[in-house]
């Protein structure tokens, strides 16, 4: 005859005696030892984040809460130019329109 009834989640054992724990999550009475510690990614380390969980409400740790590394830019190759649209909104370069070459603009100081 057991003490706590008839409970399907906690195993009573005179010989290998175990102590009860509840589930965070579900709330129902297991044997401590088949909780398990639920964990999370916090940067790039998992930690225990308090919970004891059953293997049901178990969940696994989500990968994509890992921290993004992005390598370094690569070293600039000499001699670099900038592109041709920076030129030109820059003002200076060619196409550029500035009042020496801008033909609109000579005829209008002409008058």
């Amino acid at each position: 005859m057991t003490i706590m009834g008839s409970n399907p989640r906690a195993r009573v054992n005179t010989n290998h005696p175990e102590a009860f724990a509840i589930c965070d999550r579900c709330g129902f009475l297991y044997n401590i030892g088949d909780l398990r510690r639920q964990m999370e990614y916090r940067g790039n380390n998992l930690l225990w984040t308090g919970y004891l969980n059953c293997t049901p409400c178990f969940d696994q740790p989500f990968q994509l809460d890992r921290p993004i590394f992005i390598p370094p830019d690569p070293s600039p190759q000499i001699p670099s130019r900038p592109p041709f649209w920076q030129q030109e909104m820059a003002g200076s370069g060619i196409g550029a329109q500035t009042p020496q070459n801008n033909p609109i603009a000579l005829l209008a100081e002409d008058d």
